[in-house]
């Protein structure tokens, strides 16, 4: 999930990939989200780690349960204009 540019830093690879999911669908278990959430053991996952280990953890673990419970975007068509007010353009070029 992590890519490597140096010996010191590190960037998440995953960040992307939480734009592509659509958050405000609304079939979306929030309380089922929760719940898995809370049954993970994070006390014995982060035992004995430093803060960028865990917090590379806790990122794995959340895009994984995104993955799991969260509807991906749909696809964005090319054209910028709506289909309706392209069938009324398209209307008016009809020569009667």
């Amino acid at each position: 999930m992590y890519q490597t540019i140096n010996s010191e830093t590190k960037t998440f690879i995953g960040e992307p990939e939480f734009w592509h999911l659509n958050f405000h669908h609304d079939d979306i278990s929030w309380s089922h989200i929760n719940d898995e959430i809370n049954d993970i053991p994070w006390q014995i996952l982060f035992n004995d780690k430093d803060t960028e280990t865990c917090t590379n953890i806790f990122m794995e673990y959340l895009l994984m349960l995104c993955f799991k419970f969260i509807p991906r975007k749909k696809a964005k068509s090319k054209s910028k204009i709506p289909k309706e007010r392209k069938k009324l353009l398209n209307r008016l070029k009809i020569p009667k």
